[in-house]
This record gives structure tokens, sequence and C-alpha cells, in this order.
């Protein structure tokens, strides 16, 4: 979906599963997850992800444009953490303070088989 303000409560608590590290492809290496409390600093960090997928918008040297979806269910953006675990990942442990899960890959090459 694309991002919307009306997530921010949802999106910060997604945001917050990383534990303060990169979030590849998020959009928010400009952003500190403290600003992003405020809602007035949520609302431009919401536009800038929007309009970075309209090729006549300014980027900075060396982007390109790029559209921004969050992956939501019932009004709720989810988490890493929850997209692995409704797409069949079993939690196994923590370790370093990283989330491991185990993944049925003969479930997921059924899956991909009947994609084709």
């Amino acid at each position: 979906m694309t991002p919307n303000v009306n997530f921010q409560s949802s999106w910060f608590e997604a945001a917050v599963e990383f534990d303060g590290a990169h979030q590849d492809g998020g959009g928010r290496e400009d952003w500190s997850l403290e600003d992003l409390r405020d809602p007035l600093h949520f609302g431009r960090f919401v536009d800038e992800l929007v309009t970075a997928a309209l090729p006549e918008n300014p980027r900075k040297p060396g982007y390109v444009t790029c559209t921004y979806l969050w992956i939501v269910e019932a009004d709720v953006v989810l988490g890493f953490r929850a997209t692995i675990e409704k797409n069949g990942g079993v939690y196994e442990d923590s370790r370093k303070g990283k989330r491991r899960y185990w993944i049925n890959q003969r479930q997921n090459i059924g899956i991909l088989g009947q994609n084709r």
C-alpha cells in the first residue's frame, strides 16, 4: 500500500523491530525514529516517500525514482517479524539481538510452482 500518515502508529511499531539497524529500502536514512514520533515530521517523511516515485521531482545525486510500498493488513503496517511469521516462518531463537527463523523450503517451492 502507498505510505499514508494514517498508519503512523503501526509503522512506528514495525520500525522499532529493527532496533536501530538500517532498513534497506525503507527510505528513512535521513530520519531518526525520534523525529518520526512527531506527526508533522512523519507527514513530511510520508510525503517524501510518495513523491520519490515521481520522475519530475528532485532527488539526491545518484538516486533514481523509487516506489515505496508498505505491507498492510487490516489497517496495520506489518513489520518484518509479522511478515515472516504470516508467510510460514517459525521463530527459533534470538542471537546477538537478531531473531532467527526457519522457513519450510518444500512449502515455498510448492507456492512458487503455483505462480508459474
